[in-house]
């Protein structure tokens, strides 16, 4: 299940992303991820509503198609909390495969 297609543009799956989804989002910039609901889900950016920690506010983020093909979020998406879509960054991915060299290479006698 992709979340984004490329082609003429950049665009959201919309077979797949829905108004109302949970997702669990990360901006490389970010130092956490925010969990949230799914409150537009265009064709070329999704608004994303999130609770702040502080009291009872709430604020939002987008996240835009191309900034997503680009590699420059990690997501987790389920539109029904049975299927999860997960779309990692190009950074996180190569941190993982990193990770698991290491200990690949330790776990050898």
């Amino acid at each position: 299940m992709e979340l984004v297609t490329t082609g003429e543009r950049t665009v959201f799956a919309d077979d797949v992303i829905k108004n109302r989804g949970l997702i669990r989002a990360k901006h490389f910039s970010w130092e956490s991820p925010r969990n949230g609901l799914i409150v537009y889900a265009g064709k070329e950016f999704l608004r994303v509503i999130f609770l702040t920690g502080v009291n009872t506010s709430a604020s939002y983020f987008n996240i835009k198609a191309s900034e997503v093909a680009a590699g420059q979020w990690d997501i987790a998406y389920t539109a029904d909390m049975e299927n999860v879509c997960l779309m990692r960054s190009a950074s996180a991915s190569d941190l993982v495969a990193e990770v698991r060299k290491l200990f690949k290479e330790e776990a050898e006698p």
